[in-house]
């Protein structure tokens, strides 16, 4: 499916549903998502059970896959009327916000100040300081060679002996 980066992507959203406030809430969500929004509006009517993207021409079918992508189960519709260029985003009564967005870390970082073991174990207690401990062992977990691929402090590790751990921008 043939997409453009948001900012490519230029777009009217009209309040089809009557909703408070509707059109409004919609443009500043995809504003934060890089769209730019030109207006903002009421659809010519508030009957709208569904949220529709309507489109001029097929020169714009990449920059309306892009807008697919952030609304879910929106309709898709060509209206010759409009000019090339013009996306029109009507807000249905249907409309329950954009897709989440995806998770920007594809895997977790472990730092210095940060324990392997607390961060990777679902059954940890979570870290309030240097006191906290996990509830369960790292090997009970399956999570102890973690630190040591990662070069992390294990459990078992002897803070005063770990110096290379407690080094940085901050230490004297």
């Amino acid at each position: 499916m043939l997409t453009i980066k948001p900012s490519k992507v230029r777009l009217e959203v009209l309040n089809g549903s009557g909703t408070y406030d509707a059109a409004g809430s919609a443009a500043d969500a995809l504003t934060a998502r890089g769209f730019d929004v030109t207006g903002t509006g009421n659809a010519t009517n508030f009957n709208y059970t569904g949220t529709v993207i309507e489109y001029a021409a097929i020169s714009d079918k990449a920059a309306v896959n892009t807008l697919k992508e952030q609304i879910p189960g929106a309709v898709i519709r060509q209206d010759s009327t409009l000019t090339p260029g013009t996306i029109k985003l009507i807000i249905g009564s249907d409309f329950g916000g954009l897709t989440p967005e995806p998770s920007t870390s594809a895997s977790p970082s472990v730092s210095a100040t940060t324990s392997p073991i607390m961060s990777a174990s679902p059954t940890a207690a979570p870290s309030t300081g240097a006191s906290a401990s996990p509830t369960a062992s790292p090997a009970s977990s399956g999570i102890s060679g973690l630190a040591q691929a990662n070069g992390g402090i294990t459990g078992d590790a002897s803070c005063s002996s770990d110096s290379p751990a407690f080094s940085g921008p901050l230490s004297p």
